[in-house]
C-alpha cells in the first residue's frame, strides 16, 4: 500500500449572461443646494429608465446609493487663492439581460453633463453560477483521480481508493491557496469620444475554476 496526494484542478469557459452597468452623476458648485439639485435631477431621470428597463425586462434589478455632498478646495486661477466647492454625488446600479439595451442606454448616459460610466461587470445568472461552479469541482476531483492512477500506475499498482480530498486552505497544516472561482471581465471608465455613436458590448465568456488536493492510497 502506497500513500498518494495529488493536486486537482478544473476550468470551464461560460458565455456573460448578465451586464451589470455602474452609473454615477456628480455636479460641483459653490453653493450646496445647486450642487444637491443637479445632481439629484439627473439621478430621478437615471432611476425611471432603469426602472423603465426592468419593467421591460431588458434589465433584472436595479439599485441606487445614497447622495453624499463634500467640499473640497479649488484655487482661483493666477492665484494662491481657494474657495471652497461643494460636490454632490450619486450612482446607480442596473443588472442588464439585454445587450441591445444595454448599449443604447450606456451610450445615451455617457453624452449626458455630470454622468460617467465607472464601469460594467459582466456576470452569471445566480442560478448558472452555482450549477456551473458544481460542475468544475466535480472535473476538479476527476482530475485529482486521475493523476492519482497515473501514479500508481508507474509503481505497479492498478487500483487506488480514496482517503480525503480537501479544499484550498482546509488541509490541516497545508497553508491558505486560492480555490479559484469565477473572474469578472470588467469594462472601466468608458469613454466615449463620439457621443453620436453606438457603443456595441459583446458578453465575454467567464472563467469558473476550481482546485482541491486529494489523498489515496493503493490497493
Amino acid at each position: 500500500m502506497v500513500a498518494i496526494s495529488v493536486a486537482g484542478e478544473a476550468t470551464r469557459w461560460v458565455r456573460a449572461e448578465r451586464a451589470v452597468a455602474r452609473v454615477s452623476v456628480q455636479h460641483e458648485n459653490e453653493d450646496r443646494a445647486t450642487a444637491v439639485e443637479a445632481t439629484a435631477a439627473v439621478h430621478t431621470a437615471l432611476a425611471r429608465e432603469a426602472e423603465s428597463h426592468v419593467e421591460s425586462g431588458a434589465a433584472t434589478r436595479w439599485q441606487t446609493e445614497q447622495l453624499w455632498v463634500s467640499t473640497i478646495q479649488r484655487y482661483v486661477k493666477d492665484s494662491d487663492t481657494t474657495i471652497p466647492i461643494q460636490v454632490a454625488r450619486v450612482s446607480l446600479i442596473v443588472r442588464f439581460a439585454d445587450w441591445d439595451a444595454l448599449s443604447d442606454w450606456v451610450t445615451d448616459v455617457a453624452s449626458r453633463e455630470g454622468v460617467s460610466i465607472d464601469g460594467i461587470d459582466w456576470v452569471l445568472t445566480e442560478a448558472k453560477e452555482r450549477a456551473v461552479r458544481s460542475a468544475v469541482r466535480v472535473d476538479a476531483v476527476h482530475d485529482a483521480r486521475a493523476h492519482a492512477s497515473a501514479y500508481a500506475g508507474a509503481i505497479g499498482h492498478e487500483r487506488i481508493s480514496l482517503e480525503a480530498i480537501y479544499e484550498p486552505g482546509l488541509r490541516p497544516n497545508g497553508g491558505s491557496e486560492s480555490g479559484g472561482g469565477l473572474a469578472s471581465p470588467r469594462m472601466m471608465k468608458a469613454s466615449f469620444a463620439d457621443s453620436s455613436a453606438t457603443i456595441e458590448l459583446t458578453p465575454p465568456e467567464l472563467e469558473v475554476s476550481a482546485s482541491i488536493t486529494a489523498d489515496f492510497i493503493t490497493t
